[in-house]
């Protein structure tokens, strides 16, 4: 049967019904289309799928519709940036199931609500992702404390320009520790505090970065008040 499904840019403004039959598609990808609703829940029950793009579309709705209870087991990449409207929560019921997913894009869909508490449940969380790109998400509310114990394949985490406040984790369970962490954009949000170390992993990508560290960690205006937020790296990084 068919494994690939590429339907980017087709002016699509539903989702075709008979995807429901493909049994044995890996990679399905909708996105730039005029996709309208939320996404019918029979998509998260595509047990095959490893790539999901559905990026640059309208789609709207609580992610938790469609991916509550869900069973894409193998499910390597969910993309589903620019969609303006798309709304949290995403629960643990919606998480339990994804233990293949590296890298997940909700950037630009401005309407998401509180941070994923679900995401700092350490040892149920999503331990294989590397990627979250959220960017201009509409993201509110604090951090969990144990966010980074939680996600320890994370490589790279954008959260710039939202609206997060509280402070960012450190100490033990915090990105001091992480081993994994080489790029960290937190710019342009109303945390408060101060600035955790970084760890080294992060330190390091920032000096051998030949564009500069601000392509590896941004937090200007980070926070509310930036007194505290004064950039953490070594001077001989910056």
């Amino acid at each position: 049967g068919v494994t690939g499904l590429y339907l980017a840019g087709n002016n699509l403004t539903s989702f075709p019904s008979a995807l429901q039959n493909a049994t044995s598609l890996t990679a399905l990808d909708l996105s730039d289309n005029a996709l309208e609703g939320s996404p019918p829940p029979w998509l998260g029950r595509a047990s095959t799928l490893v790539t999901l793009r559905l990026g640059g579309n309208k789609i709207t709705g609580a992610l938790d519709h469609w991916l509550a209870n869900n069973t894409l087991i193998r499910l390597h990449t969910l993309s589903l940036e620019g969609n303006v409207g798309i709304t949290g929560p995403l629960s643990a019921a919606a998480i339990a199931n994804l233990s293949s997913l590296a890298v997940l894009n909700v950037a630009g869909i401005q309407t998401f609500g509180d941070f994923p508490a679900a995401l700092g449940a350490v040892g149920a969380s999503l331990g294989a992702l590397r990627e979250l790109t959220a960017s201009r998400a509409g993201l509110t509310g604090s951090l969990p404390l144990t966010l980074f114990a939680s996600l320890p394949a994370l490589e790279r985490l954008d959260l710039s320009n939202n609206a997060l406040r509280g402070s960012i984790p450190r100490d033990d369970d915090g990105v001091t520790r992480h081993s994994e962490l080489v790029k960290l954009f937190l710019n342009d949000n109303a945390f408060d505090g101060t600035v955790p170390s970084l760890p080294a992993s992060l330190l390091s990508a920032a000096a051998s970065d030949p564009n500069g560290a601000a392509h590896v960690v941004n937090l200007t205006s980070a926070a509310a008040n930036a007194a505290g937020f004064e950039c953490p790296l070594p001077s001989a990084h910056v």
